[in-house]
């Protein structure tokens, strides 16, 4: 009798327990782990290498899709350090000093800040160098001169002939500048910063395609220079040897050279259809190209020396 009056009991209580469906709801989500917030995101990305351009590539071009708190944190990433060692450069030349004096010089936009009324905005900046302050005069003839080059064009930059060049560290490309407005007044320009980083690594994933689908291409050049670099290690001849090395190093610059200049193409052909209403446009810059070539190697040797300036500071600083 007891043995059916606990076993009655224990049904009654099990059936009790579920159709309270309330209590094991509260028990599973309280059992649930919660979302990463943005913060805790941002301070994991913190860890990424900021000055190198693959890892920049790959926190905007893939992290940014995963979810909105992801994406948050990387643009956060991007706002505390990444526009810092991004600005805008012009390759050209002007006159610039008392007396008109020639001075050949790559006017530089650097960041300052956001737009404090926009956000999404970003301000960059001529700076004035401590050592040579500029008078209002020197200030006016050069901002003449900016509105002077840009007003030829229908559009502030235009996209068929682009005049500013994007710098993220140390790379370089004229890639589309969405919502670009410059204030030669005040030698600055703002830009939609978001906008900015797409195009500029959009074409960097172009590139990295191009690469992929031509890969054929790229192995039999590969194996073609492997076997000459051994033919020369076989000679025993260290110049040869050199020079083998040397061939290898440019027929490698030269593939990806070539794999920019017909993307670059593609690209302005693109945007004049799109932003210009064009039907089609056969892109034949040839100026361009050149111009971005002296651009990206003033660039490169730049931060190289940058870095060099950086590393020695630092072993200053240990021997203290």
């Amino acid at each position: 009798m007891t043995r059916r009056r606990s076993a009655a009991s224990k049904a009654k209580k099990a059936k009790a327990a579920s159709s309270s469906p309330s209590t094991s709801t509260a028990h599973s989500s309280s059992s649930s782990p919660k979302p990463f917030s943005a913060d805790v995101f941002y301070h994991i990305f913190k860890f990424f290498d900021n000055s190198n351009i693959d890892d920049l590539f790959f926190l905007w071009t893939t992290c940014r899709q995963v979810s909105k708190d992801v994406n948050s944190a990387v643009e956060h990433i991007f706002v505390t350090s990444c526009l810092k060692q991004t600005s805008l450069i012009m390759e050209d030349e002007y006159h610039f000093g008392p007396n008109y004096t020639e001075v050949i010089l790559r006017p530089e936009f650097t960041f300052v800040e956001l737009d404090p009324t926009d956000p999404s905005r970003a301000i960059f900046r001529i700076p004035i160098p401590s050592h040579s302050v500029p008078t209002a005069a020197d200030k006016q003839r050069m901002s003449k001169h900016l509105k002077d080059t840009f007003d030829v064009f229908e559009s502030p930059n235009p996209v068929h002939m682009p005049q500013i060049m994007v710098r993220v560290l140390y790379t370089a490309n004229d890639t589309y500048v969405p919502g670009f407005k410059p204030n030669w007044e005040k030698l600055e320009v703002s830009v939609d910063w978001r906008g900015m980083y797409s195009e500029r690594f959009k074409e960097e994933k172009e590139h990295k395609r191009w690469l992929t689908e031509n890969i054929d291409q790229i192995s039999d050049l590969a194996l073609s220079m492997a076997l000459d670099t051994a033919r020369q290690i076989k000679s025993k001849d260290p110049v040869a040897f050199f020079h083998a090395m040397t061939k290898m190093q440019q027929m490698k610059t030269d593939f990806r050279t070539k794999a920019y200049k017909t993307l670059r193409k593609e690209r302005i052909r693109r945007n004049v259809c799109k932003y210009d209403g064009a039907e089609d446009y056969n892109c034949s810059d040839e100026e361009g190209e050149e111009k971005l070539k002296t651009v990206r190697q003033w660039v490169g040797e730049k931060y190289a020396v940058q870095e060099v300036g950086d590393k020695f500071a630092l072993w200053r600083e240990l021997q203290t």
